[in-house]
């Protein structure tokens, strides 16, 4: 009878390890308010004690009930320890994961067939602004023996007959039409690895291209918190979606201020003006260090997402119900990784909701040609794409998906900000109700010079009387 008894002690003590495990993983987890989680621990004790207290009561029924308890408890925390488990691995491996440099292909080319050893002592043009100039010059002269010479602009530089030219600025001068991409050959290429430029506050402060910088000057509440976001077009290099998002805390209020990608900017500590989409493949900090000079701010962190994971990210949630105001024909094809709309078909959109899937939704969110206001309904438009993947993602059916939608989301960013910021916006949305405001800038469209890739294209000059809403917003926060 004793020897049944020491059974029934080690059966309760090892039906009562996996929740102790969960309990534990929960804690690490740190997405539970301490008051939900002394709850949820009780509820568990409460439920294994009662369990236990079956197992040493003599009736036949107690067992049934005992078994039953046991078996819930035992796939309750299995499933726990699993679902937990894979969140804490992507909290650790998709936070803090951006990189402080960035990659800039160089290339030599030449509408006529040149090799290198064609190149010495030959004349070699460049653009006299472009990125890291001298550090390029300096490598390239180890394998290529020429003179190389400063332009004072793209338009005389391209009809040079060799010239050096980053990858950023061809892709520009070909999207402009300046430039035809199969007219030319690439007779040398070097990728470079640059440090991220971080302009002091003074510089940010001081710098008189864009007003209203004076908030800086002002003591941060520790409590609001400013995130950049942005999100790469098909190259990986021009940020096509810019975005300020600012929490309090505190006061559980959110303002997310979207900005148009053709936004005319000066880049504090560099005194030359820009484009949001063509300053950025010079450094993810230029586009943060601009919003902090037109918005007023100091931004805290910065997350880049790459556009095209977006497909992924839809297909694996099973698509999303887009609701459009209006039908038309996309102005994009069904393409991924290209310009090239005639190497897909164009998607037909009906007013009212359809169904998504992941390419579907990538080329309605390029959409802004079926629009009046073109890039400022874009930016609404992604905005209600953005809510239609979080609203698929409450579904209880992505519950058997959960593992491969953290894979999906841990692909498309990196980011600056750390775990804990996640962790406690969590704890904060679970007991507290949000509010949240939504700014649009806008601004008047005309032609200006690109300064870094030299280019001369549209350009958005931004609207002060929307700017200082959007300051407004923020600083009643």
């Amino acid at each position: 009878m004793r020897l049944k008894k020491i059974y029934k002690y080690i059966i309760s003590i090892i039906f009562f390890i996996p929740l102790v495990i969960l309990s534990y993983n929960i804690y690490k987890l740190n997405f539970l308010p301490m008051n939900y989680y002394i709850i949820l621990n009780v509820i568990l004790l409460s439920i294994s004690t009662l369990a236990n207290i079956c197992l040493f009561v003599r009736k036949k029924w107690t067992k049934v009930i005992t078994i039953i308890v046991y078996i819930f408890l035992t796939v309750i925390s299995i499933i726990g320890i699993k679902y937990v488990g894979d969140t804490n691995s992507f909290l650790n491996k998709n936070f803090e994961n951006a990189k402080n440099t960035y990659d800039l292909s160089y290339y030599i080319i030449s509408k006529n067939s040149y090799s290198i050893e064609d190149l010495i002592d030959k004349e070699i043009y460049y653009y006299e602004k472009t990125n890291k100039i001298e550090d390029v010059i300096k490598k390239v002269n180890n394998d290529v023996k020429a003179s190389f010479i400063a332009i004072d602009s793209v338009e005389r530089l391209i009809k040079s007959d060799i010239f050096l030219i980053d990858s950023a600025s061809f892709e520009i001068q070909c999207e402009l039409g300046t430039m035809k991409k199969n007219d030319y050959k690439v007779i040398y290429e070097v990728t470079m690895t640059f440090e991220e430029e971080i302009d002091s506050e003074e510089d940010i402060e001081g710098e008189k291209g864009n007003k209203g910088n004076s908030e800086n000057k002002k003591e941060k509440d520790p409590d609001v918190l400013n995130i950049y976001i942005g999100g790469y077009d098909f190259s990986g290099v021009r940020m096509d979606f810019n975005a300020l998002v600012t929490l309090n805390m505190r006061t559980h209020k959110m303002v997310v201020t979207s900005i148009p990608r053709d936004f005319y900017l000066t880049i504090p500590g560099k005194g030359v003006k820009d484009t949001l989409s063509t300053m950025s493949p010079y450094g993810v900090n230029n586009n943060v260090r601009a919003v902090e000079g037109l918005l007023g701010v100091k931004v805290d962190y910065y997350l880049v997402v790459e556009t095209t994971s977006l497909v992924k990210l839809v297909d694996t949630i099973g698509g999303i119900t887009y609701c459009s105001d209006k039908a038309y024909t996309t102005d994009h094809a069904l393409v991924i990784g290209t310009y090239d709309d005639s190497k897909g078909e164009h998607l037909d959109i009906i007013k009212g909701c359809q169904h998504l899937n992941g390419i579907e939704t990538l080329t309605v969110a390029r959409e802004r040609m079926a629009y009046e206001t073109q890039d400022i309904a874009r930016i609404k438009n992604d905005a209600k794409i953005m809510n239609a993947i979080l609203d698929k993602m409450k579904s209880p059916s992505i519950a058997t998906k959960y593992t491969s939608v953290l894979n999906a989301v841990g692909g498309m960013y990196t980011t600056t900000m750390p775990k804990t910021v996640v962790q406690d916006g969590v704890k904060s949305i679970l007991t507290s109700s949000w509010s949240i405001k939504n700014v649009y800038l806008s601004g008047k469209t005309t032609w200006g010079t690109v300064e870094l890739s030299g280019g001369y294209k549209y350009v958005m000059h931004p609207s002060q009387s929307s700017v200082n809403s959007a300051k407004q917003a923020i600083r009643e926060i």
